[in-house]
């Protein structure tokens, strides 16, 4: 299915305020601010966001959750629906189809946004549901978690997730509606810099920068990589970008480790700070087990770096073994170790940091998750006009 004719067949931007959208099917997208993202959702929307205006679908961008305010956490999901509601009654009088695409993490934030499309599906617009959060895995294992996975999906007419593995997972929980596998883009500073190429590698002997950068919670891998340290020379460095509830802890243990004087914690980094870790970073090193996707991997190979990862769920869709970077059991800090120490080997680093950003340039840029996402955006309108909602659907 092409859907050439059907959709997007305006440049991107020229939409709001025109009066011929009669027919066009434009996409309302809502979830985390990218102006203040804090985790992988916040991170790709800027790319989601990119990816729609490259195929001249996108409407606006309605943030429903922003992390770093009372407000954002809580109200700004009402004010969210009401603004969505709003152009979406102004599209279909335009003769428009409205598409509301929400982004969802888990628990209370997923609920929040089935509220949303909900609300939505009700004036008629064609509604798609997706899916970030690793705790969703643990729903699927439950008959409660799947009766709360249905719930929230139910008001979807397509159901989005990020890899394979995931669609694979998902259909234990039998959903009504159809699950589709869309990749977090990367945005378009991302894009620049993975064109641009990593620079040349630094002369041997010197030391070895690792870096860990995700919040600092449960299930991260941070306390593995650190453990991993202690077992290597003392050539290797890490530096932890991040925060949160556990960095007391990894504070701590560092210590225990007797690894003060290796170790680096920088906080929260965004904007130009990021960029200059990133680029004087020899290797990216995060044995998670608490991701869906992570955008840090991504933006890693975006940079040119080999990553250090752990076997675990989606995680082989995202960091291919020994192509991208390397492998590792999970909760294996000798075998973190010994992959740092392959890594030592600047030959090594630069072919799987090619092999990383090669892979990011060919599969995640906006225009090729543009391209997928034209895709859903019809099978959800042909969905919708399956169930017969609103007289403006349909193919």
């Amino acid at each position: 299915m092409s859907g050439g004719e059907a959709i997007g067949d305006r440049p991107a931007g020229s939409t709001q305020g025109s009066a011929t959208v009669r027919g066009r099917v434009r996409v309302l997208l809502t979830g985390t601010d990218p102006e203040r993202p804090r985790g992988g959702i916040g991170v790709a929307m800027s790319g989601f966001r990119a990816a729609l205006e490259s195929e001249g679908l996108l409407e606006t961008l309605v943030p429903s959750y922003r992390p770093d305010s009372l407000a954002g956490r809580t109200t700004l999901a009402l004010e969210a629906a009401a603004k969505l509601r709003h152009q979406s009654d102004a599209l279909r009088a335009a003769g428009g189809v409205p598409v509301v695409y929400a982004h969802g993490g888990a628990g209370v934030g997923l609920l929040r946004q089935s509220l949303v499309l909900a609300a939505a599906r009700r004036r008629g617009a064609v509604t798609i549901l997706h899916v970030h959060a690793p705790e969703v895995d643990r729903y699927v294992q439950t008959s409660r978690g799947r009766w709360f996975l249905r719930r929230c999906c139910a008001a979807a007419d397509v159901a989005c997730v990020l890899t394979p593995w995931w669609r694979d997972r998902l259909s234990m929980a039998r959903l009504r509606p159809r699950v589709e596998v869309v990749p977090d883009p990367i945005s378009p500073d991302l894009v620049s810099v993975a064109r641009a190429g990593r620079p040349a590698s630094r002369e041997d002997g010197e030391r070895i920068r690792v870096l860990a950068m995700s919040r600092l919670v449960k299930g991260k891998g941070v306390d593995i990589a650190l453990r991993a340290l202690s077992l290597v020379p003392p050539d290797f460095r890490l530096t932890i970008a991040g925060d949160g509830a556990e960095r007391a802890r990894f504070e701590r243990l560092a210590g225990e480790l007797g690894l003060r004087e290796r170790v680096r914690f920088t906080g929260w980094v965004s904007g130009r700070r990021k960029h200059e870790l990133l680029c004087e970073t020899d290797v990216f090193c995060l044995p998670t087990t608490n991701d869906s996707f992570c955008m840090g991997f991504i933006e890693a190979m975006a940079y040119g770096l080999p990553v250090i990862a752990a076997s675990w769920g989606p995680i082989p869709d995202v960091v291919q073994d020994d192509v991208t970077g390397l492998l590792v059991p999970v909760g294996a800090p000798n075998r973190v170790a010994r992959a740092l120490e392959r890594l030592a080997d600047p030959g090594l680093r630069r072919r799987l940091g090619e092999g990383g950003r090669t892979w990011v340039l060919a599969s995640l840029t906006p225009r090729e998750v543009g391209r997928t996402l034209r895709e859903v955006v019809n099978r959800a309108r042909v969905e919708a006009g399956r169930r017969g909602r609103a007289d403006s659907i349909g193919s």
